[in-house]
């Protein structure tokens, strides 16, 4: 189920990428999971489920309910890439709808509009993300320039069959990024432990 459900997600940021339309993605979808039997034909009827509820402008937090997750999208996978396809098939072309009705759904957030962010950022690319959403990104060391550089020299390298090179980040911004995390993550679990719980 996990393959299915990777396999699920790569192709359709391929038919984002490429403007393709939802069928071809079904169509792909089916025949790739063929050889995974009962859990290909699983995601396919998920994926078909979803396409037939957001064609028929069913919003994708009602279509998250009809899956067993009132409270919200769990972290199996095939609970999310339902829930992320038909997100995707509802706003094919919007990134910030499209991530905003992901969030919007609860559960698991940060894994679905991760999922949901590169399949229709891959249709609309950058110019199609918010820019107040690039401005406030702060993932130091990893800046917007520093991903878009990234991104750029793997482009590159896969045009000529290359594997890409290792894309440097300064150590010591990450160990002290890093330190940072533990302590706020640290804080967060020891204030769980004290009233009101």
């Amino acid at each position: 189920k996990a393959e299915c459900g990777a396999l699920a997600i790569a192709l359709a940021a391929r038919c984002s990428m490429r403007g393709q339309a939802f069928e071809a993605y079904l169509a792909d979808l089916a025949r790739l999971t063929a050889p995974h039997g009962a859990a290909g034909i699983e995601l396919v009827d998920l994926a078909r489920r979803a396409h037939s509820s957001a064609t028929a402008g069913e919003p994708t937090e009602v279509f998250v309910q009809s899956l067993n997750c009132a409270k919200g999208v769990s972290g199996y996978m095939y609970h999310s890439v339902a829930a992320v396809v038909h997100a995707w098939f509802s706003h094919p072309r919007d990134y910030a709808q499209a991530v905003t009705v992901m969030i919007r759904c609860g559960g698991d957030t940060d894994t679905t509009a991760a999922m949901l962010g590169a399949i229709v950022g891959a249709g609309v690319g950058r110019r199609g993300i918010p820019q107040k959403w690039l401005d406030d990104l702060v993932e130091w060391p990893r800046t917007v320039a520093w991903m878009e550089d990234l991104a750029a020299k793997a482009a590159r390298a896969a045009q000529r069959g290359e594997p890409g090179a290792a894309h440097p980040l300064p150590i010591a911004g990450l160990a002290l990024r890093n330190m940072g995390f533990f302590v706020l993550v640290l804080a967060h679990g020891l204030r769980r432990l004290l009233p009101p719980y």
